[in-house]
């Protein structure tokens, strides 16, 4: 196994909320470490020091498997303990400040963007919906 290859790919898989196969990424990579394998570069290749990359490297794997298995485990795909801040994919307008709000408010495409810069959702406002029809 190479550790670099999987954690690039974990953290790509992350982005798009591939959660099965970050669930096998983070997990793959902590059983390597567990076996003694050495950890990946952590922080983008400056030198900190193996201890550091395994420390980080085995703490992004402990949060991604718990958020993976929650978004895995929800029926809308959402982890129950990420708070809700949503906007507009379209038009960037904030959203309310639940899920349920937004469903009942006419919101679509709801989905859980963990790589949003100030948001963790983003869905489909029910003024941009109308301005398409």
């Amino acid at each position: 196994m190479d550790p670099q290859v999987t954690w690039d790919l974990l953290i790509n898989e992350w982005t798009q909320c591939n959660w099965i196969d970050v669930h096998e990424l983070a997990e793959a990579l902590q059983d390597w470490m567990a076996d003694g394998g050495f950890p990946p570069d952590t922080s983008g290749g400056k030198y900190v020091g193996g201890e550091w990359n395994r420390i980080v490297a085995l703490a992004v794997c402990k949060f991604t498997l718990r958020t993976a298995n929650a978004a895995l485990n929800s029926p809308n795909g959402i982890p129950s303990d990420v708070p809700f801040a949503m906007s507009c994919q379209d038009c960037s307008n904030e959203g309310p400040n639940s899920y349920d709000a937004a469903i009942s408010e006419g919101w679509k495409l709801v989905r859980y963007t963990p790589a949003g810069l100030s948001e963790n959702f983003l869905g489909r406002c029910p003024v941009c919906q109308k301005s398409e029809t």
